[in-house]
């Protein structure tokens, strides 16, 4: 693969997706990117405008700061607000060419959650980098949702607001859809792409056998597949963005990562696909077709 060449990780929130980025992006040939948000538009403009103050500037504030001011002090961070600021007229392939460019001859590699909820935005990608390789990394339906849901339980204790019922109400009490619903965009979209500029990773497989799992990938890319290569990949923690950022660009990432980035092995899950589930009452289980998807991705 050329550098210029991104591999693009797509995976619905909750997905084992931050630390997977922070793995692959240690290879000696890669670089792993925090969260940019970059092709959720077209223009860095649309981009600035959606996110201006907002936690979703941060991982772009931190990469810009990072490659092209060399760090990720206040006043790095300052200098790659500027930076973007001058090239709003710019599109955000524009940014992520200069981003490439500086790390020249590692290639990108790139994750945002978010990205993977529209199809449009992962066309976009595929419009911009013709040769771009895509990694679907995904998590049984109940770890991601139980994950989730843990996640606004934190949210609403950090934030002292007593429960209002049932936290998965939060939801229209059918969490697990946005499982599907991403899951399900991400297959769709890959339908088109050819199979050799895809891959499958389960993100529990990933953490509970590493070296098999990255050696795999590093196949997949033609890329260096040595001992020393396979153990940097094992060190996320060494990544510049695994940890908080500055004040004025704290975020780029799962903010559990950010704390705590060694790599651990996924907690086991105790109950089957066709079980009844934690977030609802009287037994109910997953819908068919999110155990069906999920079969179908490997689980049981």
């Amino acid at each position: 693969m050329m550098s210029n060449d991104p591999i693009i990780v797509l995976a619905a929130p909750r997905s084992f997706s931050t630390v997977t980025c922070a793995m692959v992006g240690q290879h000696p040939q890669l670089y792993g990117l925090p969260e940019t948000f970059l092709f959720t538009h077209e223009t860095v403009g649309e981009w600035w405008a959606d996110y201006d103050e907002t936690f979703r500037m941060d991982g772009l504030l931190r990469a810009v700061a990072e490659i092209i001011f060399g760090g990720q002090t206040q006043a790095q961070v300052n200098r790659a607000r500027a930076w973007l600021q001058e090239r709003l007229n710019w599109g955000t392939d524009d940014v992520f060419k200069a981003l490439s460019e500086s790390v020249s001859p590692r290639a990108l590699v790139e994750k945002t959650p978010r990205m993977s909820a529209r199809l449009e935005h992962i066309d976009r990608v595929a419009r911009k980098f013709p040769r771009a390789r895509f990694l679907h990394v995904v998590r049984h339906p109940l770890g991601q949702v139980q994950s989730r849901l843990e996640r606004v339980h934190e949210k609403n204790s950090h934030r002292h607001m007593p429960p209002q019922g049932d936290i998965s109400d939060q939801f229209g009490g059918h969490p697990e859809i946005v499982w599907f619903r991403c899951n399900s965009n991400i297959i769709m979209y890959l339908e088109s792409i050819s199979p050799e500029r895809q891959m499958l990773l389960r993100g529990e497989d990933l953490l509970a056998e590493p070296e098999i799992h990255l050696r795999h990938f590093v196949n997949w890319l033609g890329l260096r597949a040595d001992a020393e290569a396979i153990e940097a990949m094992k060190h996320p923690e060494a990544s510049p963005f695994a940890s908080v950022g500055p004040p004025n660009a704290p975020s780029g990432g799962d903010k559990k990562f950010l704390l705590n980035p060694a790599l651990r092995p996924p907690r086991p899950l105790q109950q089957s696909l066709d079980g009844p589930v934690p977030w609802k009452n009287g037994g109910a289980r997953l819908p068919k077709l999110v155990q069906d998807l999920a079969l179908r991705l490997g689980y049981q």
